[in-house]
């Protein structure tokens, strides 16, 4: 009678429906923090929160693809050392 909802399709839209939410939690968190910091420590609170985003680009994706590449050889029974 009716289709199954192919898995990559669940998990993008589920993605996209999380993205949604956090983004409107963010302003709301946002305005009550301006509320309550002001917004001289409220500039302070962002820059720190935003440089949080740079230093997990620094190691280049060195911890990602250390962990992919150990995930491979331990499905394959590999020795990974």
């Amino acid at each position: 009678m009716y289709k199954k909802i192919p898995t990559h399709i669940l998990v993008a839209s589920s993605a996209w429906v999380s993205k949604v939410i956090i983004s409107l939690i963010q302003l709301f968190i946002m305005k009550n923090l301006i509320q309550i910091l002001g917004e001289e420590k409220y500039s302070v609170y962002a820059i720190l929160t935003g440089l949080i985003g740079w230093f997990a680009l620094f190691d280049f994706g060195i911890g990602t693809s250390l962990q992919n590449y150990i995930s491979e050889y331990r499905a394959n029974n590999k020795n990974y050392n």
